[in-house]
């Protein structure tokens, strides 16, 4: 049977017909067709599975050691017609579609298999993995572990109207459940059925079976073109062998772009909220640490400032080569200075809500636990605070979504390939006309991410995917991103992430896309879950901090990497100083503007109480070591010794970020035992905890070296969207950081800083670590 076949393609292919007769005598003729597509395809995973009892190792040592050549020429004979190419051959039809229809106004005909099958392509499977899992997965798991994940698939299909389901038939509920004929593709009548919901339309039931069907065959001919023989033959006359474990995905790292390309192949991942917590929990930390190290650390804030001036549209040029009239002057600088801020705050606010209703929906989760039946609907109180949580996840995607709409086409490395004009009033970028879009992969993407239309067409999970794809896990593009782009990606992309696997919270999911009421009620809690938010954004524009905050104007260098002396003491007092200046007129501004603090406001939004760390007093080293007599003996005390301690003792007078007792307890426990690195970790961790009293520091580490210094401290990196990465561990809360872009190399003054949130984080201290061999302990001698 050729692919849906009986599927119609257009709207008129539906059958929508009122209880009756009629409507008997479809159901039966219905009845009977989905019979038909269960028989085969249980009939082939039977099949299948016998074949991998006795030729799975075979197929899997073949199938690694075959040319691409070998391997395209086994797949075009197992799929029929033909196989797509590329990678999503349904989102490249599209723009194909759309490119020549533009250009020379022809209208392309839909493949229709294409928009089923997408991850059934040539570009995926030729690989060594994808077609291997595909069929551990398939052969090993019954058919309906994938039913509620078929129609994700085949979304956009779905959403175009491309694919349109074989029929509507009202009154009646298909079955997807068990292992037989009977059972799997079930059509019941709601009057004879007990819970309707339990179940699927005729029309999607119908569309499952038929994507499992052809799938199903394939595999088993893909066995039969591999081994050169019938399936018959390879059941009927080879021993049964010992079962293999599911195919390993070999990465040195796992990532979300290698995670989303296996996902049709694997078996579906299930909808976790504790792992969302855990995603929340540390971007809610990361916030809160940004906001603080822009007001402690001035070297951090002037480099912050820096980067968000280099991403305004005022630096495009015109068309006559211009950049715009108000670079540079005071406002410029007041626009800068104040975008800075409100992101800041904006962003602890946002995950500090999500923080809070992620715990929520994890305790009602707990209080229901009883009464969550896949038959029957979510209990009302529970669903609608899992509806709530999506809501604000999908309204979190916005600022960064805007940002980084924003600040793309200003960014240094693609600035050249816009032009700047003033469309009433507003500063706009639009690019070159002597530039094609279609054949760059960072501006197609971008484009389709910018405009509405085709951000809601093509859907904000599979252009985050593609985005993954094309630029961030390809070099050549990822060069082109900065850093503060990358940035606002990775949090659009953390959003929709979490968003998304909250849309496959089977099999009750479907029914929050079709809730209109609670869609309304959401948008209703938005003014009083932000207030604070959105009352600075509308004082934004009115903040004048050209005179305290100008990055060249007011001395913020801090050399906080450098040997110590005098000079470099001094230059880093003035810098705090004038950081403090800084803050302190934000905070009488935003006071005059609203009657209240900004700190003052926004406190219930910060987890902990930060003291900020200052450059301790200045002590003149003594040129000679001098005696302390300690009890009887004799110590030798050098001079920079007395100063780190000095340093150390006032660090230490201050308020922890945490709770006392509780930070007390963690840091006796963790100074019982010595963490053993070996000389590449040793060399990261030199550079995390370097204080300008030990010897000079690594220039730079690499990021690879610092994944490897985590993982030596027994945490599980993951790399999420755009540049951030997930660091967990199975006895501590999780921390995540942004890798440098593009460049992957982490100066000392940046590895200093990350070396502060660790220690803020989990109290390490520079005496807990020593090279393996006993010798090189990490506090100065």
């Amino acid at each position: 049977m050729t692919p849906i076949e009986s599927a119609p393609t257009n709207p008129d292919g539906w059958v929508e017909i009122a209880a009756g007769p009629e409507t008997e005598k479809l159901a039966g003729k219905v009845a009977l067709e989905a019979a038909g597509h269960s028989s085969l395809l249980l009939y082939n995973w039977n099949l299948l599975g016998q074949i991998l009892d006795r030729h799975e190792d075979s197929l899997r040592k073949r199938w690694i050691k075959k040319t691409k050549v070998w391997r395209k020429t086994i797949l075009s004979k197992a799929w029929y017609p033909n196989m797509p190419l590329c990678h999503r051959p349904d989102i490249d039809h599209l723009a194909t579609e759309k490119k020549k229809l533009l250009e020379e106004g022809i209208l392309v005909k839909r493949p229709v298999n294409t928009f089923i099958w997408p991850y059934i392509n040539m570009e995926d499977l030729i690989r060594d993995k994808p077609i291997l899992c595909l069929l551990n997965t398939r052969a090993r798991y019954s058919p309906a572990t994938f039913v509620d994940h078929e129609l994700e698939f085949c979304r956009l299909g779905l959403d175009t109207d491309t694919i349109v389901p074989p029929l509507k038939l009202n009154g009646y509920t298909m079955h997807l459940d068990g292992e037989t004929v009977e059972s799997y593709g079930k059509l019941v009548a709601w009057g004879d059925n007990s819970n309707p919901r339990a179940g699927f339309k005729p029309g999607d039931g119908m569309l499952i079976l038929e994507i499992q069907e052809q799938v199903m065959e394939f595999l088993v001919k893909w066995c039969e073109a591999v081994l050169n023989k019938p399936a018959d033959v390879l059941v009927s006359q080879f021993p049964i062998g010992p079962r293999l474990g599911p195919v390993v995905i070999v990465s040195q790292w796992p990532t979300i772009e290698i995670l989303a390309t296996y996902a049709p192949y694997v078996i579906p991942v299930e909808t976790n909220f504790y792992r969302l917590k855990d995603f929340i929990n540390a971007r809610y930390s990361a916030a809160q640490d940004h906001i603080w190290a822009l007001r402690e650390d001035p070297g951090y804030f002037q480099d912050t400032v820096l980067q968000y001036s280099e991403h305004r549209a005022e630096l495009i040029l015109d068309s006559i080569g211009n950049v715009h009239w108000t670079y540079d002057n005071p406002q410029f600088w007041d626009r800068t200075l104040s975008t800075v801020v409100d992101n800041a705050y904006r962003a602890v606010a946002v995950w500090d809500v999500l923080a809070k209703q992620v715990r929520l929906v994890i305790s009602l989760q707990k209080k229901y636990a009883r009464e969550l039946d896949p038959r029957y609907p979510l209990p009302p109180e529970y669903r609608k605070h899992v509806q709530l949580l999506r809501g604000l996840l999908l309204h979190s995607s916005k600022n960064p979504h805007t940002n980084m709409n924003n600040m793309l086409p200003a960014s240094p490395r693609v600035r050249n390939l816009w032009e700047r004009e003033n469309l009433n009033g507003k500063v706009m970028a639009k690019i070159r006309c002597d530039i094609d879009e279609e054949r760059d992969p960072l501006l197609w993407v971008y484009l389709k991410l910018q405009n509405d239309d085709e951000y809601h067409r093509y859907g904000h999970k599979d252009l985050v995917d593609e985005m993954e794809k094309l630029v961030f896990a390809q070099p050549e593009q990822n060069e082109r991103i900065s850093l503060l782009v990358a940035g606002q990606f990775s949090d659009l992309g953390l959003s929709v992430l979490m968003q998304h696997e909250i849309e496959n919270y089977h099999p009750w999911a479907a029914e929050f896309k079709s809730d209109q009421s609670s869609d309304i009620w959401i948008i209703g809690q938005l003014p009083q879950l932000y207030s604070h938010v959105l009352e600075f954004g509308r004082h934004r524009l009115s903040f004048t901090l050209n005179k305290v905050g100008h990055p060249f104007r007011s001395d913020f260098s801090y050399p906080c990497d450098q040997h110590q002396t005098r000079d470099n003491a001094i230059t880093m007092w003035r810098a705090e100083k004038n950081l403090d200046i800084f803050w302190e007129e934000v905070d009488k501004q935003y006071e005059a503007m609203t009657g209240k603090a900004l700190n003052e406001t926004f406190a219930h939004h910060f987890s902990v109480k930060h003291e900020l760390e200052r450059m301790p007093e200045w002590i003149e080293p003594y040129k000679e070591d001098f005696i302390e007599m300690d009890g009887r003996n004799e110590v030798k005390v050098k001079a920079k010794d007395l100063t780190k301690t000095i340093s150390s003792l006032k660090r230490q007078n201050k308020n922890s970020p945490t709770n006392y007792a509780a930070s007390q307890a963690v840091l006796l426990d963790t100074m019982k035992g010595v963490f053993k690195l070996d000389p590449r970790a040793f060399r990261v961790f030199k550079a995390l905890f370097h204080t300008p009293s030990d010897e000079d520091g690594p220039e730079a580490i690499s990021w690879g070296d610092f994944l490897y210094f985590m993982s030596a401290m027994e945490f599980s990196p993951l790399k999420l969207c755009g540049n951030l990465w997930h660091f967990s561990n199975r006895f501590i809360r999780p921390i995540q950081f942004f890798a440098p872009q593009p460049d992957s190399r982490v100066f000392l003054r940046a590895a200093m800083r990350m070396g502060r949130r660790l220690r803020r984080t989990y109290d390490w201290n520079p005496e807990m670590f020593v090279l393996d061999n006993g010798k090189g302990k990490g506090k100065s001698s």
